[in-house]
């Protein structure tokens, strides 16, 4: 758990001499024990310099022995060490805690830069010159780790003491250590799925809430059965709920999107394509994904943010539906889909942590954890994904985090968040591509009678860059964005009015093969809404009206209305209409005609016309929220489907490219057309017709009319289907599972590679939970194969072709406290 904290604490040095790993490891030794902290120390240093995807250590053995002999075993291992020491002198009463631990921490990061200054002047030499122009970085060191250890490592010994008294048996010691061997773990878990009851609660359940508050923690479990077999609030509307994720296929976020929401495919499931995925044919449409209330990815970003969301982290998805510009400005063109935790657990801290190996995009590790204290809940999530061959094109690595807290007063509740994603990425000639972004909010929201008021303030920040540095043909493009929202909500007619206001501004500026100054434009918007039940029926009503503008642009006015309504018990159906608009600043050097476009040039606006109609339908197993373990009984299902209809403007041939930087070159050549009208038929259903087995299948079929001039390469039509077996024993402990899982999809013509035929395969698993361990083998593509990517190799002239009959070996693990 500590080596996983320290882990992804390290990705957040960014100032020399200045790091957070010292005293998470001094921590933990602290918790842990001598023995067990200099281990977990060790691992730590280890995976943050072996799966650094700035750049591993394992490309430079010699350099990684060095780091991990010089610095984890001597630096931080003495670090765990240590911390356990302190933790047997501060319960002696043999001295003050604070006064040790400080000076523990000196001394500690004294061996730590004398042993790596001195592997250093070893390696690259000579010893004496190099250690003494070491000796003023060591000070700096030496005193921010002082700061760092009175105002941090004083107060988390203090608050972890009960905590390292619970764990003096070698089965807690090992269960600690096997947590952060396979997981890289950190410290208590997750945000509620199931939002309080209360206004901004009800807003948010209806889709006017701009950003997704961290909720109230279920209730303490009654017994070890609740933690164990995870029972789950009812799962939210069009939706997987936690419990359904659960017994499902471990996936990505793309992959779920592609089988659940209408969503176009990347080039190759979900490989570090540029290409953003879509929905319903229309790439130039942004579909908002939302992680932690904060957006994956930011206006300026290319492709990428499926990738950034750590889909085992996840707990239930909130599927897209209609539009959410209305509430958003310039946000949710066709729709937004919800990304949420697993429920927190109050007096219950948790730690989730996965590991896998196989195909290079399954190589990933990472944790997911939160608790509660009191009424304030934190909670933080790494995934890292070491470097290794993006067949067919070269070495890709990424990693995200992300970081939430919430206080909850009797008037007055305070969230802040914050999530960072960075991936590296080069082609097969060692030209680099590199895409990086940052988002981070806090908001206020304060409770004065029956009415209530939210103030949040949002930055995000994206980056593109790479090319091939031996010849200057480098690129470079940076967007942020800086909002100011406020709320105010009162009852209303049995219901909640809502009046809000958005201020932001957004940047973009470039450098390299396109250079351009920086450009900037800023976006105001009013709106109104109100949610509540129509007449005494079960008609649930959602009613949003917004209206504003981007930059020098024409005002725009976006009208959103969804009726909701529970037919019988676990049966909903749902109807509404929708407009999103989009806007973003030119990412051009020169226009159509080849002239530079200079200053602040009109924004590039889009809008989005939606309507649809929905059916949910779950049996009374499913709808109470199920258990992780065990099959279905017989007759048990599970229904989603949705009929969408829509008209988006301007119809865009967007640049289809596997590297960033080549989608930004390919800007310059984009078409804009005329409108594109569509029809889409989303569903998924899945039934146990005996017991113990369940049959699933989902997909979609899309049906466009569009301008001669654009290129289309989206599927008109995909279908997956599961079959899976399973059963528990040693009274539900140990559930084993075995099945397999088909995909076909429709052919993708006009492509940058020509016209690409349809495809199907046909993959294997099985697997077996004990507990909450749970481990999962697939054999992928044991018959057929996915598709070419629509990319051509120079040398060949021919399309390169994606790697085939993969294995993939995943395992996860849940620590409860």
């Amino acid at each position: 758990m500590f080596a996983g904290l320290a882990w992804g604490a390290g990705y957040l040095d960014s100032i020399p001499n200045f790091e957070f790993l010292t005293v998470i490891l001094f921590v933990g030794g602290f918790v842990l024990g001598p023995a067990w902290g200099a281990l977990a120390a060790a691992l730590g240093e280890f995976l943050y310099s072996a799966m650094n995807p700035y750049g591993s250590g394992l490309a430079v053995p010699l350099v990684l022995a060095a780091q991990t002999a010089g610095m984890a075993c001597a630096g931080m291992a003495c670090a765990g060490a240590t911390g356990g020491f302190v933790g047997r002198l501060t319960a002696s009463g043999h001295a003050p805690r604070g006064v040790v631990v400080i000076a523990s921490g000196i001394a500690v990061t004294l061996v730590f830069d004398l042993l790596t200054n001195l592997a250093s002047a070893v390696l690259f030499g000579p010893i004496v010159p190099t250690l003494l122009a070491g000796l003023p970085f060591a000070a700096i060191h030496v005193g921010t780790n002082a700061a760092l250890f009175a105002l941090v490592g004083v107060p988390l010994v203090a608050a972890l003491e009960r905590t390292r008294r619970s764990l003096t048996t070698p089965v807690a010691l090992a269960a600690f250590v096997l947590t952060a061997f396979l997981a890289a773990a950190a410290w208590p878990d997750a945000v509620a799925a199931q939002e309080p009851v209360d206004s901004v609660a009800a807003a948010a359940r209806a889709g006017f809430a701009v950003i997704a508050p961290i909720e109230t923690p279920s209730p303490a479990p009654t017994d070890s059965t609740d933690l164990v077999h995870g029972r789950r609030a009812p799962p939210p509307r069009w939706g997987d709920g936690p419990a359904a994720l659960k017994r499902r296929s471990d996936g990505t976020a793309a992959v779920w999107l592609t089988r659940e929401g209408a969503m176009t495919e990347r080039f190759a499931d979900d490989r570090g394509s540029a290409e953003p995925l879509s929905r319903f044919g229309l790439p130039g449409a942004r579909l908002e994904l939302d992680w932690l209330g904060l957006p994956a990815a930011a206006p300026g970003a290319v492709g990428g943010a499926p990738t950034r969301i750590p889909f085992a982290a996840v707990g239930s998805v909130e599927a897209p539906r209609l539009p959410v510009s209305a509430r958003a400005a310039f946000r949710g063109e066709v729709g937004e889909a919800r990304f949420l935790p697993h429920p927190a657990t109050a007096g219950h801290a948790r730690v989730i942590g996965w590991a896998g190996l196989g195909s290079h995009q399954h190589r990933r590790s990472g944790f997911l954890a939160t608790g509660t204290a009191g009424a304030a809940q934190g909670l933080v999530a790494v995934e890292s994904q070491g470097l290794g061959p993006l067949a067919p094109l070269g070495p890709e690595g990424d990693h995200s985090i992300a970081g939430a807290f919430r206080r909850a007063g009797a008037r007055l509740a305070l969230e802040a968040a914050y999530r960072s994603a960075r991936e590296n990425v080069e082609d097969d000639a060692g030209v680099p591509d590199v895409r990086a972004g940052s988002a981070g909010r806090v908001r206020a929201r304060l409770a004065s009678g029956a009415a209530a008021y939210d103030l949040s303030v949002e930055r995000t920040a994206e980056r593109a860059s790479g090319g091939d540095f031996f010849v200057g043909d480098t690129l470079a493009q940076e967007g942020k964005t800086a909002r100011v929202r406020l709320e105010a909500s009162l009852p209303l007619r049995g219901g909640r009015g809502w009046l809000a206001a958005t201020w932001g501004r957004e940047t973009l500026e470039s450098s390299g093969a396109i250079a351009f100054a920086r450009r900037s434009a800023q976006l105001g918007w009013f709106a109104a809404g109100w949610d509540g039940a129509l007449g005494g029926g079960g008609t649930r009503v959602n009613a949003a009206l917004g209206a504003g503008r981007y930059g020098d642009g024409d005002a725009v006015v976006a009208p959103s209305l969804l009726l909701e309504r529970d037919l019988e018990a676990g049966t909903r159906a749902w109807a509404g209409v929708g407009r999103g608009v989009g806007a973003r600043l030119d990412p051009r050097a020169v226009d159509d005609v080849d002239d530079p476009v200079v200053g602040d040039p009109p924004a590039l606006a889009s809008s989005t016309w939606l309507g649809g109609v929905g059916l949910d339908r779950r049996s009374a197993a499913e709808e109470a929220g199920g258990s992780a373990h065990g099959g279905w009984a017989r007759g048990e299902h599970r229904l989603r489907a949705a009929l969408y209809a829509g008209r988006s403007t301007p119809g865009l041939d967007p640049a289809r490219e596997p590297f960033a930087t080549d989608a930004l070159r390919a800007t310059e050549a984009a078409v804009f057309a005329s409108a594109t009208r569509f029809v889409a038929l989303v569903a998924t259903a899945a039934i146990a017709p005996l017991g113990g087995v369940r049959l699933e299948v989902g997909g979609h079929a899309l049906g466009r009319t569009v301008d001669p001039v654009v290129r289309l390469s989206d599927p008109d039509w995909r279908v997956s289907g599961e079959i899976e077996a399973r059963r528990a024993f040693l009274h539900g402990d140990l559930d084993l599972r075995v099945g397999a899982i088909a995909e076909a999809l429709g052919p993708r013509p006009g492509t940058p590679a020509g016209d690409l035929p349809s495809a199907a395969r046909v993959g294997l698993f099985a697997g077996f939970a004990l507990d909450d361990f749970l481990v999962r083998a697939e054999l992928r593509d044991v018959a057929g194969s996915n598709r070419f990517l629509p990319v051509i190799d120079p040398a060949t002239d021919d399309p390169r072709v994606a790697d085939t009959s993969r294995f993939v070996l995943l395992a996860r693990w849940t620590f409860w406290d």
